[in-house]
């Protein structure tokens, strides 16, 4: 009898990210099924390139993992696996992300007053509102029949996935006893950089497809949360911003401001090319 065959899928950017130390860690795991792993280069956006692995992996099973990510332990990848096999009424289950052991000053503190930075490691099988696609399993089958990840969406297609299956009655869960590290911002600039994006990336999402800008708790991804109003979301922002001030939580502010900045600019030049482009 055949073993399982579970793909790993990994996209990666040649110029600006290698995955040669997360190769090395795959091959370290001890796993009672059978791997391939798919890599796909240069495609963007992530999604569009996780659905390329996706068609084709000749797994049953799909693994999607970032190319930065180092895996905890050898048992990664068989607690992720064995959590989606040995459930009814899973649609995906993923992994807690957490930063490396040895981080800076700085990377510390940003995990500490970011939100969403960290999840933590649970010892049983948890419901959450977002798997994360930075490591995460789901049937090939159901990946497929639901249409994978949208690709026309910069940003926000792990939620929006996630809120596509549970529309059709999957759980959306984190695995048990499995972790990741994932580096978080070294510096100022790397922090005005990514946030910038990120908030660019929504502004754009805003404007086309405002239904799929999943709304995400808060309190974290333990939370499912109702769809909210944008006056309710534009509060909410605006109390969090105080709050950062108030506790003098710097990179907090920042990165609130930054990504404010990033949201109304793609917001705006997304305002600014269709009255251009219209007859």
């Amino acid at each position: 009898m055949a073993k399982l065959l579970v793909s790993i899928i990994i996209p990666y950017q040649a110029k600006s990210e290698k995955i040669d130390e997360l190769l090395k860690d795959l091959s370290n795991q001890k796993t009672s099924f059978e791997t391939e792993i798919i890599p796909v280069q240069d495609v963007t956006p992530a999604g569009k390139a996780r659905n390329i692995g996706a068609r084709r992996a000749k797994g049953e099973i799909l693994v999607f993992l970032d190319s930065d990510l180092r895996l905890g332990h050898e048992a990664v990848l068989e607690n992720l696996v064995n959590s989606l096999l040995r459930h009814n009424n899973l649609g995906i289950v993923s992994g807690s992300i957490r930063i490396p052991p040895y981080t800076s000053k700085f990377q510390k503190r940003y995990t500490q007053e970011i939100p969403h930075s960290q999840t933590p490691v649970v010892d049983k099988l948890t419901e959450v509102a977002v798997a994360t696609s930075a490591c995460c399993v789901i049937y090939k089958k159901l990946f497929l029949e639901i249409g994978g990840f949208n690709e026309f969406l910069p940003r926000g297609q792990d939620p929006e996935l996630c809120w596509r299956l549970r529309k059709k009655g999957y759980l959306t869960a984190l695995a048990p006893f499995c972790w990741c590290y994932h580096p978080q911002p070294d510096n100022m600039a790397e922090l005005i950089r990514i946030h910038f994006r990120n908030g660019l990336s929504t502004g754009i999402v805003d404007y086309f497809w405002p239904d799929l800008n999943i709304d995400i708790d808060p309190k974290g991804i333990f939370y499912i949360s109702e769809r909210k109003t944008k006056s309710y979301r534009i509060a909410r922002y605006i109390i969090a911003m105080l709050k950062a001030i108030i506790r003098c939580e710097i990179l907090l502010f920042s990165s609130k401001s930054i990504y404010l900045f990033g949201y109304l600019y793609g917001f705006l030049k997304c305002r600014i090319w269709k009255t251009k482009s219209a007859p």
